[in-house]
């Protein structure tokens, strides 16, 4: 009897520190994601209202479409610019990263990876 006493309360201190460390490995796994697709990163300004709202709505990570029909938006040596860029020296993928990074916000980059064009006209 007194040894089931003892696993008892041996066994309370053992599962609450179990919970406590469950418990914050819950907190830095929790992902809230914001999906971006090409068309949000065409000027700075809608790239600065999209920022701005991932902040106010407590996103953790963004998800950015920066590759999508054989066109980048990001500087790159491999494939064209989009054509939708403006200026065109924005670097829609720079400006993001060093934004959402300031407040804490991770980025992943999301790539069309075969999708070139499905328009009735060729690109440039």
């Amino acid at each position: 009897m007194m040894q089931a006493i003892r696993l008892k309360t041996g066994f309370i201190p053992v599962f609450f520190v179990l919970l406590l460390i469950t418990t914050s490995l819950q907190a830095k796994l929790q992902v809230k994601g914001l999906w971006v697709v090409r068309g949000t990163l065409t000027t700075p300004a809608r790239v600065d209202q999209m920022i701005r709202f991932a902040i106010s709505g407590g996103y953790t990570d963004i998800f950015v479409q920066v590759r999508g029909r054989g066109d980048a938006f990001y500087e790159s040596k491999m494939v064209p610019k989009s054509s939708l860029i403006r200026p065109r020296t924005f670097d829609p993928l720079a400006d993001i990263i060093h934004q959402a990074h300031g407040a804490g916000i991770r980025v992943h980059a999301w790539f069309n990876t075969y999708l070139a064009w499905s328009a009735s006209s060729l690109p440039s």
